[in-house]
């Protein structure tokens, strides 16, 4: 099936590919390694990991997905072509589709339309397997056009139905794969995000129509799997009809820091936040309510402080040396991280972020919490102030930041690629794990500044 999420009015007007972003090198792709299997299908793609899109290519055939990265792309020559190479059995996916979703191109002065090959796997590393769909991580890949898109999709469904043939009963699986998937996205839709017609453009622009279906397949991004089988009898032209999405239901649970329920408190008038070109940020004023409790007097004056998102990967691009430099001279700050199962946790630091080889610096004011996995409100908070075990606090340089130590552990790390991250007790802040587990991907990541607001 295919989710339909572009205007009809742009149907007949859509150019062959879309143009590369800053966040990619516009060199085509090596030829991928072998993938040892014959009757493959190569496209050169971009594949959505959180915060950015990686040039190359990938190959399809009946036993295996595989993504070979362009070397050529920054990031993979920073940081490795292993750190992004995909391997994906088709046995362990659980369902595929296409996705069409209409976006802005400010260069040239038009509306595009991206199209996506969405995969739900049972797996990312070949041990640990969920059985349902609704379990299920995504793999997406930014195909460069719809023809390509419906093609590839065929070829998927095709192999599946093969698959699902040969499928041995769970019992008697493996207990093991060889897919190794480095990077899930949550969907299409995310790896847009930044980038959605109803955040680029202000509000005295006009707004087409492909804008506002964008705007409503927006308001239910879940609904872009709820049509996947339909492709079978969908030709690569019908991509481009609209379809709304339906509603999406949410699940409600809430902890406060003494572990009994309690809802976050209200407050009598909601503090300044200043979010920039991120429309949608991950912070809320509901979350604002929960820490503001826990920070220092000074910065809980009513109308006295505003926070200020100094740093997101949506607005500033994912690099380190950018995170400390747009840091330099905010004293205190709240460090906010979603991972790709949707846990948001995160710390306040006292002091400036900065590297500081070798050493530990900060103060007792320091903390971290968690906010559980995000699944409406109230929320799930849980705070976790200095222990007074050690004066392990912040600890950040070229490699990395972190809150908290001790045995060489931390309670957050954040790497230098902005994409991994891990979560451990620690002695400094007697906290649990805060991610979903102590390795995570990170799916956004915030830094908000609490400055004084002038008179």
């Amino acid at each position: 099936m295919v989710t339909q999420a572009v205007a009809a009015d742009v149907q007949d007007a859509l150019p062959g590919s879309l143009p590369p972003t800053d966040a990619t090198v516009a060199t085509p792709p090596l030829e991928p390694k072998n993938a040892g299997v014959d009757d493959s299908s190569r496209y050169s793609v971009h594949y959505c990991t959180p915060h950015m899109k990686i040039t190359g290519v990938v190959v399809l055939s009946p036993i295996l997905v595989a993504f070979d990265p362009d070397p050529k792309h920054p990031h993979v020559r920073e940081f490795g072509v292993d750190q992004y190479e995909l391997r994906l059995e088709v046995s362990d996916i659980i369902e595929c589709g296409a996705v069409a979703i209409p976006i802005e191109d400010r260069t040239r002065g038009g509306e595009l339309v991206a199209h996506f090959l969405q995969l739900h796997v049972r797996t990312l590393d070949g041990e640990r397997f969920v059985l349902q769909e609704p379990d299920a991580w995504r793999v997406v890949f930014k195909m460069e056009r719809r023809e390509e898109l419906h093609e590839a999709t065929c070829k998927l469904l095709d192999a599946l139905e093969a698959a699902k043939s040969k499928r041995l009963p769970e019992d008697k699986r493996p207990q093991r794969s060889a897919t190794s998937v480095p990077f899930p996205c949550m969907d299409p839709l995310a790896e847009l995000e930044a980038k959605a017609p109803s955040g680029a453009r202000s509000a005295e622009q006009p707004r087409g129509a492909t804008a506002a279906a964008a705007d409503a397949w927006a308001a239910a991004a879940a609904g872009a799997w709820t049509a996947v089988r339909r492709l079978r009898t969908t030709s690569p032209t019908e991509l481009a009809s609209p379809q709304a999405p339906p509603e999406v239901g949410a699940e409600t649970s809430a902890v406060a820091a003494s572990q009994q329920p309690r809802v976050a408190p209200a407050l009598a008038m909601e503090v300044p936040m200043r979010s920039g070109s991120v429309e949608k940020p991950l912070l809320t004023q509901a979350m604002v309510a929960c820490l503001l409790e826990h920070l220092p007097v000074s910065l809980r004056v009513t109308g006295a402080v505003e926070w200020v998102l100094r740093y997101s990967p949506k607005a500033n691009g994912v690099s380190l040396a950018t995170l400390f430099r747009n840091l330099e001279g905010c004293e205190h700050t709240i460090l906010l991280v979603q991972d790709v199962e949707e846990h948001v946790f995160g710390g306040f630091a006292p002091v400036p972020w900065e590297p500081c080889h070798g050493r530990f610096y900060g103060s007792g004011e320091a903390f971290v919490f968690t906010f559980g996995k995000l699944v409406g409100e109230p929320l799930a908070f849980k705070t976790f102030p200095w222990s007074c075990a050690n004066s392990c606090f912040m600890y950040s340089d070229s490699d990395l930041l972190a809150l908290g130590g001790g045995d060489g552990h931390h309670a957050v790390v954040i790497r230098n690629d902005l994409l991994r991250g891990c979560s451990s007790p620690t002695a400094t802040f007697g906290n649990p794990g805060l991610a979903s587990s102590e390795e995570f991907v990170v799916r956004d990541l915030e830094i908000w500044a609490l400055e004084q607001i002038e008179p």
